[in-house]
């Protein structure tokens, strides 16, 4: 499955590409169908300060080198792991286009009963890994099927966010001590 999107220099969103709403109701992504995002800002669908400000840089980086910038990323589903490619490339007149491919999905064998964890004991989520921050450790929640785990609030993990350094080439400014950690 490939979908993409288009934005303008001041980033809204222009278009979709692909099965695009398709995705979003297999998803329980209503809010996010073709007609709901065009006109947009794509700030208005991005979860997370951190998350924000890696997009930004990346889009800034794209525009202002006129490089495309790659990157892996997981997108679960609750019952499924699926990891995606993204490609960000400069169009013309100061836009960009964003590209999203399905590269594997897993959809591991139920446990057997879950432990379904309280609402308040929710944590943060890494939206490039899908990691939970748990006291002090990232856990893939595919680790452990017997808990639910669910995301308070998302951010980068200190792992994906020095991949996306080395990625870009260059250094993100992302704030030392963020809330979420």
């Amino acid at each position: 499955m490939q979908t993409a999107y288009i934005l303008n220099p001041e980033n809204q969103i222009c278009r979709t590409e692909g099965p695009w709403d398709e995705f979003a109701l297999q998803n329980d992504g209503a809010e996010a169908i073709e007609d709901k995002v065009v006109g947009h800002s794509i700030w208005n669908f991005t979860v997370g300060f951190e998350v924000q400000s890696f997009l930004n840089a990346v889009f800034f980086f794209v525009r202002r080198s006129g490089a495309m910038f790659e990157t892996k990323y997981r997108c679960d589903s609750s019952d499924s792991q699926r990891l995606f490619s993204m490609a960000v490339s400069p169009i013309a007149d100061g836009g960009v286009r964003v590209d999203h491919e399905l590269l594997r999905q897993f959809e591991p064998q139920p446990a057997g009963k879950l432990a379904v964890l309280e609402h308040h004991r929710c944590f943060n989520r890494c939206s490039m890994c899908c990691h939970f921050k748990v006291g002090n450790e990232w856990i893939d929640p595919f680790a452990t099927p017997e808990e639910a785990f669910f995301p308070k609030s998302h951010t980068i993990c200190p792992s994906c966010k020095n991949s996306a350094r080395e990625s870009l080439g260059i250094i993100i400014d992302f704030p030392r001590h963020s809330r979420s950690e």
